[in-house]
């Protein structure tokens, strides 16, 4: 029986945003044009003006605040605890078999996503966490194989899927104490690039090695840019296997604040629902079928490797390394 709108609650989870195009009031708006049978759950920090947003019950947390890194003149802050926490607490409240997981500036365009969370059930055996596949944005699903490589790294823009999977994704430990020590670095990883620094993992890489580590499946990863062929071999399968990355176009959600060049040229550098049907056919489909079908995506161009090159070498002088703290990772 195809997916109702009265099986599905949306959490949208985070302050509340004022901003035009991307605030919360119209967030919860968006949801009620296309979901008009849906449950609105608003998951935000005490305090927050919560008077004109459309919501079918709100829910209001301390704010545990950002994890901060400051050196050489770049401030960096991490909202880790801040994600983990308004997410879990909105799930907590969701009785229906599907949730979905909105940022409070994002908003919906469109019902794609509920398509697809079906459309592939063939899977691989070894490597399953959850029952069922969870559908994200290809926005910051980044690849293993990309000029910029980072591995186990699907998005937390945008999640879809069933209820009981998504609060296991995201029972996650909140950085204090000897963990938070844990994930910070005593220097930044011995890389030709620099991202995220003296945080061990990004947030999305915590999360999905997090999620591993509880259902048996822990990978150890030095860094977030620890990187080889088995590393690229099993992030791709633990990713394709839990997750259908796609583009937010076709799910029909958009995050303004993430359309901006920075993000863009980011764009190949994760993978989408292209890649996912090559692996899928390629490795799935062939293993259950024991035979070959399809082909891997193509690599990226020598073009926009060129572009990542020169983007990587502004960004060692110190006034490019603040201005992209500062505009690029600031989430």
């Amino acid at each position: 029986m195809p997916i109702q709108d009265a099986d599905i609650t949306f959490v949208v989870q985070g302050p509340v945003s004022q901003g035009d195009g991307s605030s919360t009031r119209e967030a919860t708006a968006s949801i009620r044009r296309f979901f008009p049978g849906s449950r609105i759950v608003l998951s935000t920090w005490e305090n927050e003006d919560t008077r004109d947003i459309d919501a079918d019950e709100t829910v209001f947390s301390a704010d545990p605040g950002g994890i901060l890194w400051e050196a050489d003149g770049v401030s960096i802050v991490n909202n880790v605890n801040r994600q983990i926490l308004s997410t879990r607490v909105g799930l907590a409240r969701v009785k229906t078999p599907y949730a979905a997981k909105l940022r409070s500036d994002g908003h919906v365009t469109g019902r794609g996503f509920i398509s697809l969370e079906e459309a592939f059930p063939t899977r691989l055996s070894e490597g399953t966490v959850f029952e069922r596949r969870i559908v994200v944005s290809k926005e910051f699903t980044r690849s293993a194989r990309s000029f910029i490589p980072m591995a186990y790294h699907p998005s937390d823009l945008f999640q879809f899927g069933l209820t009981a999977d998504l609060r296991r994704y995201w029972d996650a430990e909140l950085l204090a104490g000897e963990s938070l020590s844990g994930f910070m670095l005593n220097e930044a990883p011995d890389v030709w690039y620099r991202m995220f620094d003296r945080f061990r993992f990004t947030t999305e890489q915590y999360l999905f090695l997090s999620a591993l580590k509880r259902s048996g499946h822990e990978r150890r990863l030095t860094h977030y840019a620890e990187i080889n062929e088995h590393i690229i071999a099993d992030s791709e399968r633990m990713l394709f296997n839990n997750f259908i990355p796609c583009e937010p176009e076709v799910l029909g959600i958009d995050h303004e604040r993430f359309r901006g060049r920075a993000q863009k040229s980011l764009a190949e550098d994760c993978v989408g629902l292209r890649e996912f049907l090559a692996w899928y056919l390629d490795v799935a489909v062939a293993a259950n079928s024991r035979r070959m079908v399809g082909t891997p995506a193509p690599r990226m161009s020598l073009l926009l490797r060129t572009e990542r090159v020169a983007r990587e070498i502004l960004k060692r002088s110190q006034l490019m390394r603040r201005l992209y703290a500062g505009q690029f990772l600031k989430r």
